[in-house]
């Protein structure tokens, strides 16, 4: 393919050892943030959160790397390191398009026996029309279609089975038409809570024998609002769309590789003791590392702060026992 973009660091005048490499071996594909990654560029020496929690997987064992790799989220380059133990990226190296071969580590063996296939199908056309100058072709005569259509199936279930939360898919055969022809069984989901403090307003009654009257509302201590939990649980139902039914807030943050081991994010209030706290109950397809689990803890506090709670701290909740109340994560 002519004209491919890819950035590069040349080397003037190279030498023969310049091209020396040795394997590596890439244990970890860790997506930072396009920001994050742009500071690591202009600061690789400096200690890393992502290095540290994964220096354990680092080493060389047999003239082989065993290494990270840092993708731009953003972009499509990333950071091959080994920190010999370090939490900082002692030994590295820019790697373009890393996201590619980090894609290319994901596709199957159907894939690539269906790409086999369509360069195939694509050859004997080319083979047909130089013959004739032109030519009306019926791809049906170019490629295998029941072929095509196992190869589809078999992709599936082996894309499938690289998900964390499956237990086993796999092609039911013989296949029938109109019927299941691929059985899923997926793991038993888990369950972890976060929690964090509640800012409570309330909108003053105007029929209080107030001496001077304001709307403007008054900040009350959490506590004060147990009674009221049902009705801001039941508030917080009814702010959902309905996307979120089944995976909560996280029906937005899909595209968060970070997140991958997360299947849903619902929040609400509950009682804890004498006080009442928010909670962001999370439900995993696998444990989380110390990483995963801090990207998680950071993604819900951008959520409370920035993303889901700036949007519901505006709506305006009418309770049985406290009036009206605004609700802040």
């Amino acid at each position: 393919m002519d004209n491919y973009k890819l950035y590069a660091n040349l080397i003037r005048k190279p030498v023969s050892n310049d091209f020396n490499a040795r394997p590596c071996v890439v244990e970890k594909w860790i997506p930072l943030s396009h920001w994050s990654f742009e500071q690591i560029k202009q600061n690789p020496l400096h200690d890393l959160e992502a290095v540290k929690a994964y220096r354990d997987i680092m080493f060389c064992d047999n003239e082989t790397n065993h290494c990270i790799m840092l993708l731009d989220d953003f972009g499509s380059d990333g950071i091959l390191v080994e920190s010999e133990g370090y939490d900082y990226p002692r030994y590295s190296c820019f790697v373009p398009n890393a996201r590619t071969l980090y894609e290319d580590s994901l596709t199957t063996i159907a894939e690539r026996e269906l790409r086999g296939l369509i360069r195939a199908a694509a050859d004997k056309a080319l083979e047909n029309v130089f013959a004739d100058n032109e030519a009306d072709i019926h791809s049906a005569d170019l490629i295998d279609e029941d072929e095509v259509t196992r190869l589809v199936k078999t992709a599936i279930v082996e894309r499938l089975n690289q998900n964390p939360g499956i237990s086993e898919a796999r092609c039911l055969a013989p296949w029938i038409p109109e019927q299941p022809d691929i059985d899923i069984k997926t793991k038993q989901l888990k369950t972890i809570k976060f929690y964090c403090p509640l800012k409570i307003e309330q909108i003053p009654d105007e029929e209080n024998d107030w001496e001077e009257y304001s709307d403007e509302p008054v900040d009350q201590p959490s506590y004060c609002a147990i009674s009221a939990a049902g009705d801001i649980n039941l508030a917080i139902e009814e702010y959902a769309s309905p996307c979120e039914e089944n995976r909560g807030i996280m029906a937005y943050l899909g595209d968060r590789e970070m997140l991958g081991k997360v299947y849903s994010i619902f929040p609400s209030v509950e009682r804890q003791g004498d006080d009442l706290v928010g909670v962001f109950t999370c439900q995993l397809y696998d444990d989380l590392d110390s990483y995963e689990l801090e990207a998680l803890r950071s993604e819900l506090y951008g959520q409370a702060s920035d993303g889901w709670g700036e949007g519901f701290e505006q709506r305006e909740i009418e309770t049985d026992d406290y009036g009206k109340l605004y609700v802040s994560f």
